[in-house]
Order: C-alpha cells, then structure tokens, then sequence
C-alpha cells in the first residue's frame, strides 16, 4: 500500500484538562490568564480556559509517532521544518479531541526522507483546528522507501 495519501488516526481521544492546558501553557512560556484562569477565559466568550495556539499538537504526537513507527523512522533522527494551524475556534478545557492525519507529501533527498502531513483535529466531530506538519527525517537502515511502497 502506498504511503502518500495513507490516513492514519489516533486510537483514544485526547482530553483536554485545565492541568493540561497549563502545564503547556508554562511549557511553550504562555502567560496570557486565558489559559490558567476560568474567569478571565468566561470574560473573553470561552466556555473554560484555553489552550496555547500550539496546543494541539499535544493530540497530534501520538499520531506521528504512529506514522514514523510505521516508516521505521526513528523521531530524535528529526529536524521540524514547518508547521502551520488553522483554528475554527479556540481548543479549551472539556473538549475531547480526535486526530486524523494524511501523508500529503513524502520524498526523498539524499539519505533524508522530507514528509508532509495534513491533520485535522475535531471535538465531538466538529473540526476545531488543521495542523500541517513537515519533517525532515534520516532515516534508519530499515527506513520504508516512500517511492517504492
């Protein structure tokens, strides 16, 4: 079966916690009080607080470390090229959040394999956020070759 355009999806659904939205939140040094504090996040029109631009990428990983266990890639051979998201609104505490990714582009140069994913994250099926991910990745002796499989 050929990679590009394989789906792959998470198999639990990510809960989002206010402890979670702010151990990220201190992680990536986010301070606005959206994300730590209820009532301000009430006050900006938000059902809980809020996480982080960045946070769905907490859902994301498991999905991509699937996708690279798949290619026998091994992660820390990685460097992250380019992320981009695109919000529908913003991900806060008590969403449960699903995870489908699509390889959109994969190609080898050198001994490096440069994949593209496209994901989608929803809440109760309702898309809250596209995440689109490009990774450079040196493969390892077992490495899948993306051209022939």
């Amino acid at each position: 079966m050929p990679l590009l355009g394989r789906v792959f999806t998470n198999e639990a659904v990510h809960e989002v916690t206010r402890a979670r939205i702010a151990q990220f939140a201190h992680a990536v040094g986010a301070t606005h009080p959206a994300h730590f504090d209820p009532a301000a996040a009430r006050a900006l029109g938000h059902p809980d607080v809020i996480g982080p631009p960045t946070y769905p990428i907490v859902a994301c990983l498991p999905v991509v470390t699937t996708i690279l266990d798949t290619l026998a890639v091994n992660p820390r051979t990685g460097l992250h090229l380019e992320q981009t998201f695109r919000y529908f609104r913003p991900i806060a505490a008590g969403d449960l959040l699903a995870v489908t990714a699509t390889i959109t582009a994969a190609r080898q140069i050198a001994d490096n394999l440069i994949l593209t994913l496209a994901m989608t994250v929803t809440s109760d099926g309702i898309t809250v956020t596209q995440v689109r991910t490009a990774l450079l990745l040196r493969p390892t002796p077992t490495t899948t070759d993306v051209t022939s499989t």
